[in-house]
């Protein structure tokens, strides 16, 4: 039995966070907010960032996706934030706002922005969805094909009271997605909340056989591009926008 939670996810609204507290409590992993579209970097990212590492926690940025904002600059935003420190694990998408646009342009965006994060680092990104969003605004004739093509961190509360620890790993999956791909479940987010100055904080289960890889960086992590071809990313993006 996974003891429960060995992940975390947070961002300013946890306030100040001892990330000491964190890693005594045998949490693994973390999901650390970055940046929102092309507007706005999270204030605490940088001090959660170094001190979640500073404490030997695996983390994941998570950028939140605005498919009304260019597609380029929330991705120029993200890696300017992160600079040479990419987290242990892979990036996360955050995808849960349609800003008024409709199924193909959020799609259009999420695949987008995953590829030019594949191109940045050599790794796909994470997604991070709920059912409710992905069936609700992202059905374009049919499930959106980044739901079978990526790894998913998804969000589901099937019992959303405090101190609830599920039995049985068991996320609700958006329509077209594979269960073997949702590798992290954020099951509640009324979670007491560990070393925050806030009341609660979102406790998520990272399955531990894909949790356990990354606890240890993998060699050659992150690759640097060249000037051609940043060029050559940038000029896609910006015909595409």
């Amino acid at each position: 039995m996974v003891k429960l939670p060995n992940m975390v996810d947070l961002s300013r609204w946890q306030g100040a966070v001892s990330w000491d507290t964190i890693a005594a409590a045998d949490v693994k992993a973390a999901g650390i907010r970055a940046t929102v579209g092309s507007y706005y970097t999270d204030y605490r990212f940088l001090e959660n960032w170094q001190g979640a590492k500073a404490n030997g926690i695996a983390r994941t940025a998570y950028h939140v996706v605005r498919p009304d904002k260019p597609y380029a600059t929330q991705m120029s935003r993200l890696f300017a934030v992160l600079a040479d420190d990419l987290g242990e694990l892979p990036i996360t998408l955050d995808v849960e706002v349609a800003a008024g646009c409709n199924a193909k342009r959020i799609n259009e965006c999420v695949q987008w922005c995953s590829d030019h994060i594949k191109m940045r680092t050599g790794r796909r990104c994470l997604i991070y969805t709920a059912k409710w969003f992905a069936d609700g605004y992202c059905m374009d004739g049919g499930p959106a094909a980044w739901l079978a093509s990526h790894e998913l961190w998804l969000a589901s509360y099937p019992n959303n009271t405090p101190g609830y620890v599920p039995s049985l790993y068991n996320p609700l999956l958006p329509t077209g997605a594979k269960i073997e791909n949702a590798v992290i479940w954020q099951y509640t987010d009324k979670g007491i909340a560990i070393g925050a100055e806030s009341k609660s904080m979102d406790y998520d289960w990272a399955l531990s056989d894909w949790l356990e890889p990354y606890l240890n960086p993998p060699a050659g992590y992150p690759i640097t591009l060249t000037e051609e071809e940043r060029g050559a990313i940038m000029s896609v993006a910006r015909k595409l926008e």
